[in-house]
């Protein structure tokens, strides 16, 4: 009987960043409908806010999973730790354009993936090379 092998640290990791990935998504998608569709400017401050709230935790929660990999855990720290302390940032100075733009870059495109989408991609291929 074949049981289901538990997930590793960095799929533990993987997993958790790509459900932030999809929740930040979904935000973003509603914050632009309450803006665009809805005129709904207070929404629209609302949805970045939870944005930014959830990119501020995200280092702690990645934090909380023992046993990566010594290379994963030091991009973990630039990568994830550098959208933490925006995002809190962001909060402490209450700009919404601020918390709009967390995660993307000045070069960013439409279709492009965000940073975090990026970061997933990048650990998602070194557990693969393991």
């Amino acid at each position: 009987m074949n049981h289901p092998t538990a997930l590793t640290a960095t799929e533990q990791l993987i997993a958790l960043l790509e459900r932030a990935a999809i929740t930040v998504s979904g935000l973003e998608q509603e914050a632009q409908k309450l803006l665009y569709q809805e005129n709904n400017k207070e929404g629209y401050a609302a949805r970045l806010r939870q944005k930014a709230i959830l990119l501020s935790g995200l280092i702690d929660e990645v934090e909380g999973i023992d046993g990566l990999p010594v290379p994963v855990c030091a991009l973990i720290q630039e990568r994830v730790g550098s959208v933490s302390y925006e995002a809190e940032r962001a909060l402490r100075v209450d700009s919404v354009f601020y918390m709009a733009v967390l995660l993307y870059p000045e070069h960013h495109r439409p279709g492009m993936p965000n940073e975090l989408e990026e970061l997933v991609a990048r650990l998602d291929a070194i557990r693969r090379e393991a």
